[in-house]
């Protein structure tokens, strides 16, 4: 399932979900009047999860179409959270701080919302854990001194626990080329999660890749 990007041709957002929990998965559909490029979907289960997958505004956007972005992501996530455990996941457009031995950035105007939100819905970043595998998730193919971390895996406090694995593909495993290869780097993470699928109960690993571009434009986010 997915969503066409708003007011500008080519691309858009969406989840691929495997066939035997697709019965598990509806949209969610969020107020008419949102601006932000996301889309949420719920998945049923002992443990019910709300995922959002979203393209951030740049950096070069008005300060007050950034703010409105994270004000309606934050409405969002704080209402889902009070029955379902939350994931944020896509390109945010946004530097957080880090400070790895491997790895500094600073944090960026887009980024200070960003870790502002993570305060207001008490959630974490995945991949700036000191257990996360690999470091920057774009680097420009041209100039490859060019490097930033834009993509973010967001997960509710309580999931935290239950991160078996993350990674940044680095080694660019998964990238899709072409004629204008993406950016990009892929980031997946594994979290244990209980479902119930097909009336059984049993312990679903979700893998969940970082949005691909295709020809610079398109977004598509996956979870497998």
């Amino acid at each position: 399932m997915g969503k066409n990007r708003t007011n500008k041709g080519g691309g858009g957002i969406g989840f691929l979900i495997r066939n035997d929990i697709k019965n598990l998965v509806c949209e969610y559909e969020t107020p008419a009047n949102t601006t932000s490029e996301a889309m949420w979907i719920t998945v049923k289960g002992r443990t019910n999860i709300a995922m959002c997958v979203i393209y951030g505004k740049q950096e070069s956007a008005k300060r007050e179409e950034v703010e409105t972005q994270f004000q309606e992501l934050t409405t969002q996530t704080n209402l889902l959270r009070k029955t379902h455990k939350v994931i944020i996941l896509g390109d945010l457009n946004a530097k957080v701080k880090i400070s790895k031995p491997e790895c500094q950035q600073r944090t960026s105007r887009n980024g200070q919302m960003l870790t502002e939100f993570t305060i207001n819905t008490d959630t974490k970043i995945i991949n700036t854990f000191d257990t996360h595998q690999g470091t920057w998730t774009r680097i420009n193919r041209r100039k490859t001194n060019e490097k930033s971390i834009i993509d973010y895996i967001i997960v509710d406090h309580d999931l935290k626990q239950m991160i078996l694995e993350s990674k940044t593909d680095n080694n660019q495993e998964y990238l899709i080329t072409g004629t204008n290869p993406t950016d990009h780097n892929v980031i997946t993470a594994t979290i244990d999660t209980a479902i119930q699928k097909q009336q059984q109960q049993d312990t679903v690993v979700y893998k969940m890749s970082r949005a691909l571009e295709y020809c610079r434009e398109k977004c598509m986010t996956s979870f497998l």
